[in-house]
C-alpha cells in the first residue's frame, strides 16, 4: 500500500499500477449548510470538480458524516466524469465525502 504514502488532504487523486485511478474530495459542513433546497425538499451542492477528469468513470460514492452513530441519510451523487454534484434528504450540515474510481 505505499502508493497511498502521498494520499493526504481532503481532495486527492491516486493513480495505481495497471492504470485505475482513485479521486476524492471532502464538502466541509460549513459549505454544505449553503446547499441549494430543491423543491422536494432535498438539499443539493454543486460547481465541485475532481483533481482530475476521468477518461472512463466506473463507479462515484457518496456519504455524509454526522459523527452520531444513531443517523443515516441518503445521498445521491452525480457520475460525471468532470463535475461533482451532491443530493441529500438531510437537513443537517455535515461534511459530504466523494470518492470516484475509474481510469484516465
Amino acid at each position: 500500500m505505499s502508493f497511498f504514502n502521498s494520499a493526504k488532504g481532503s481532495t486527492g487523486k491516486q493513480l495505481l499500477p495497471g492504470g485505475l485511478i482513485l479521486q476524492w474530495l471532502v464538502i466541509p459542513s460549513n459549505v454544505a449548510i449553503n446547499a441549494t433546497v430543491l423543491a422536494n425538499g432535498n438539499y443539493q451542492l454543486s460547481g465541485y470538480k475532481w483533481p482530475q477528469s476521468f477518461g472512463s468513470l466506473f463507479a462515484v460514492f457518496a456519504t455524509k458524516v454526522s459523527g452520531a452513530t444513531n443517523e443515516a441519510y441518503p445521498v445521491s451523487v452525480t457520475r460525471n466524469t468532470t463535475d461533482v454534484t451532491v443530493t441529500w434528504g438531510a437537513r443537517r450540515a455535515d461534511d459530504v465525502h466523494v470518492l470516484g474510481i475509474g481510469t484516465l
